[in-house]
């Protein structure tokens, strides 16, 4: 199922988010930054230039970089010559403070936005451990990137203890926000709930899978979750999200129009005998 993208009919977020100027103010405060305007000097010289060209270049030639090499693994882009691992890794962060602001944790209404999904996944586990399922084994959502990262944020994913600034790209160079590993081409979600029939323990357990890797979540083991810890994580997120705040009459077509699930996520019921 493909459903469209909730951002879009959401008149606060494209007002206070996607227009508002100062969204991209870390990310346009970083690309004047000293280190940066030296990578793009660097990069011209290096490209024979005697003087500096048009910014918007070096984001052409990043992007032809990444996108061709995304495609064919086998064959990277000539344009990842133009630059040395430490440009390349400047480019990364400018691109990682843009998402951050516009789709992640650098503005609350992100995770705003993105509850619905949270709330759909949050629901269904719900009704299975209570016995109250509907049969189904998988639901599968499909969605587009900006929608991806604001589920991703509604859930807590990807979290860095200090923000994402234009003055700290040295201190982050373990972040967690970054969106080349969280959010690639056919980034993806999967949700898994395990039902264990044991002695002891918990009967249910569930674990995330972020583009095949399994999720390191908060007070959860190797990624392995108790649903006690889920449904404390989520239930209070579920019960509250609503997009009100999106202006009534968005909000209301959304709904009608059954695209406040957007996501892409996998939701499987196993069961363990042992």
């Amino acid at each position: 199922m493909f459903l469209s993208q909730p951002t879009k009919s959401c008149n606060a977020w494209i007002r206070e988010v996607n227009e508002n100027p100062y969204t991209q103010n870390e990310y346009m405060k970083f690309k004047h930054s000293q280190d940066y305007q030296q990578m793009v000097r660097d990069t011209f010289r290096r490209l024979g230039f005697r003087y500096t060209l048009n910014e918007s270049v070096i984001s052409d030639m990043y992007d032809m970089c990444r996108f061709e090499k995304a495609w064919d693994l086998n064959s990277p882009s000539p344009w990842c010559m133009v630059f040395n691992k430490e440009q390349l890794k400047l480019l990364e962060y400018a691109e990682d403070l843009k998402y951050y602001y516009k789709s992640g944790y650098g503005n609350e209404l992100n995770a705003k936005v993105g509850c619905p999904p949270l709330k759909d996944l949050y629901e269904k586990f719900e009704r299975t451990v209570n016995g109250n399922s509907n049969g189904n084994k998988v639901t599968v959502f499909f969605t587009h990137s900006v929608t991806i990262q604001t589920f991703l944020t509604a859930m807590g994913i990807a979290k860095d203890d200090e923000p994402l600034r234009a003055d700290n790209y040295f201190r982050q160079t373990r972040r967690k926000w970054r969106t080349s590993s969280i959010d690639p081409f056919a980034s993806n979600l999967a949700a898994v709930l395990y039902q264990y029939v044991c002695r002891s323990g918990e009967r249910h357990r569930v674990m995330f899978f972020l583009n095949e890797v399994p999720v390191n979540y908060p007070e959860c083991s190797v990624g392995l979750c108790n649903w006690s810890t889920v449904k404390n994580k989520l239930q209070r997120a579920s019960e509250e999200c609503n997009l009100d705040f999106c202006d009534r009459s968005a909000a209301t077509a959304l709904q009608r129009n059954y695209v406040i699930y957007l996501m892409s996520f996998i939701a499987i019921l196993f069961s363990f005998r042992r």
